[in-house]
């Protein structure tokens, strides 16, 4: 369980206390991931990536990205300019694997996203290249949308950690879970379940879990290269209670399910390991073959 990162990288200290080994230099990386972050408190998010990423049995080389038309406000701006490249620079790193972050803005239509277009291109770029894709939340949403499945707004924000169902349990990443499993989820948005029917159908796609009551939320395209998980595989409990603390201030009444901030417990972290370990797997597996 490695990462290939410098040596006074932030979160140095918090991953090998997880047990995670931490490279600085001598070796090659076995794989080389892009993660293209747009989240709030990016410099914070990224932990959480790498701390499932590390758990890996591959020596994992993270490569940071930022939107070029995003403002970050909210996150560490040394630490941005010190360790993140613009989307331009993603083709000259030529990565093997791409990840696509969740971002605040499930509610908003794409002509609304100041950097929709740069979202665009990542999609197109890793088509052209044929490089794996994982979009996570709305990450995962974007990434539906591209092979032709729309979204709908909730009325209500979607928080907490809910029982879901394994459609493909004979699936390469989806050996990772039981017939049922836990996943944290933290969105305002879902897909639009009649296309994800449709597109299942045409044989466009392929719906891999699903939560009763609420739809599908984890399906690949039919080539297997792209990945859209809706849901927070890679959150830590503190996560949830973070956000929890921080919702409730402006929405006093919000129901949190399947989770209780003031106990919490985490009954996700084994199998959403085991989760990003076979996605690095099948990504390690396509470029050998």
């Amino acid at each position: 369980m490695s990462l290939l990162l410098p040596p006074d990288y932030l979160h140095y200290e918090r991953l090998k206390a997880r047990d995670i080994r931490i490279e600085t230099s001598g070796r090659r990386a076995d794989i080389k991931v892009a993660l293209f972050n747009i989240m709030p408190q990016a410099e914070e998010y990224e932990f959480l990536l790498l701390n499932r990423l590390g758990r890996s049995q591959l020596l994992v080389e993270p490569l940071f990205f930022r939107a070029e038309k995003h403002r970050y406000g909210s996150s560490n701006q040394p630490h941005l300019k010190r360790y993140y490249q613009s989307s331009a620079m993603l083709a000259l790193q030529n990565p093997d694997a791409v990840l696509l972050t969740g971002a605040p803005v499930e509610h908003l239509s794409p002509d609304q996203i100041h950097y929709q277009d740069e979202i665009d291109s990542l999609i197109m770029y890793c088509r052209d290249s044929n490089t794996p894709l994982l979009g996570i939340c709305w990450g995962g949403i974007a990434v539906c949308r591209f092979l032709g499945v729309g979204s709908e707004v909730y009325l209500d924000k979607l928080s907490g950690v809910f029982r879901s169902a394994n459609l493909a349990p004979e699936h390469p990443l989806m050996r990772a879970f039981g017939e049922r499993f836990y996943c944290p989820q933290s969105r305002f948005a879902g897909l639009v379940e009649k296309e994800v029917q449709e597109l299942s159908e045409r044989g466009f796609i392929r719906p891999l879990a699903v939560m009763p009551g609420f739809g599908t939320f984890l399906i690949e395209s039919a080539d297997g290269l792209y990945t859209a998980h809706l849901g927070h595989p890679e959150y830590l409990p503190g996560r949830l209670v973070f956000e929890y603390k921080r919702d409730v201030l402006s929405n006093p009444s919000l129901h949190i399910t399947g989770f209780d901030p003031f106990n919490p417990v985490d009954n996700w972290s084994d199998e959403s390991d085991r989760f990003f370990s076979y996605w690095l797997d099948n990504v390690k597996k396509s470029h050998v073959a």
